[in-house]
């Protein structure tokens, strides 16, 4: 009898155990529905709209540049719809240094989805045999009073379905900015980690000024100008102001 006894609760226990892992792959292997929509298949039509995309953000990035063509009498704004930059992920990052360095790190196929108050971002982690898909919530704001200093608070961070720390995607984080000669600072909020971004921390004065990073369902819109018409607009300002 106490014999029985024993190989039951035994079997008990072991069928208690492997419910639990079963649980848990099930968990860590859960792929979010948003990943799964967010991608691209290869046509021709990607690859035009990922060169929409390389095109567009080379115009951004000139804005910065002290003899760049782009915007430097005028303010400008760029919009980046989703789609344009999933074809440019699933693009970009099959080949090249850019694919090398990311698979280093165990990164591959990421993929975003941009709502009204945050970016979701979901990436395979892993290899060949084993991978799962971790996806972070992420909330961006220019930072008030500040020139050229993007928030970045990291809201939900998952392997799968399963709550993970986030000092991984910190260290990530600040790693590939401070390469780009972007200062980071880092603090919380709520609980939640937030990395301050400071575009042109090696430059005394910036050539630009960030004025709108805005987001709406399926696209990102962020705006500018050069920081002389700012600083012009600014003090014509301050001479027509009536004490």
């Amino acid at each position: 009898m106490r014999r029985k006894r024993l190989l039951f609760w035994g079997g008990l226990a072991l069928l208690l155990v492997g419910g639990t892992v079963a649980v848990l792959l099930i968990l860590l292997f859960h792929e979010p529905a948003f990943y799964a929509r967010a991608h691209v298949p290869p046509s021709k039509e990607r690859r035009d709209v990922s060169n929409q995309f390389f095109f567009r953000i080379g115009e951004l990035i000139d804005h910065f540049k002290e003899d760049g063509e782009f915007g430097k009498r005028k303010p400008w704004t760029h919009n980046f719809p989703a789609e344009q930059i999933n074809s440019y992920l699933e693009e970009e990052l099959g080949r090249g240094e850019l694919a090398e360095d990311m698979a280093r790190r165990g990164i591959a196929a990421p993929r975003v989805s941009i709502d009204s108050d945050r970016i979701r971002l979901a990436f395979r982690y892993g290899n060949d045999w084993w991978s799962t898909v971790v996806s972070l919530d992420l909330r961006v704001w220019l930072v008030p009073k500040e020139v050229n200093v993007v928030a970045l608070e990291i809201l939900g961070r998952r392997a799968g379905a399963l709550p993970i720390s986030a000092q991984f995607f910190v260290d990530q984080v600040t790693e590939m900015a401070r390469k780009k000669n972007i200062d980071v600072t880092l603090y919380r909020h709520n609980g939640n980690p937030v990395a301050l971004l400071r575009f042109q921390s090696d430059k005394m004065r910036p050539t630009a000024q960030l004025r709108r990073l805005e987001l709406r369902p399926g696209m990102i819109t962020i705006g500018g100008a050069p920081l002389e018409m700012i600083t012009v607009s600014h003090n014509l300002g301050q001479s027509l102001r009536i004490d």
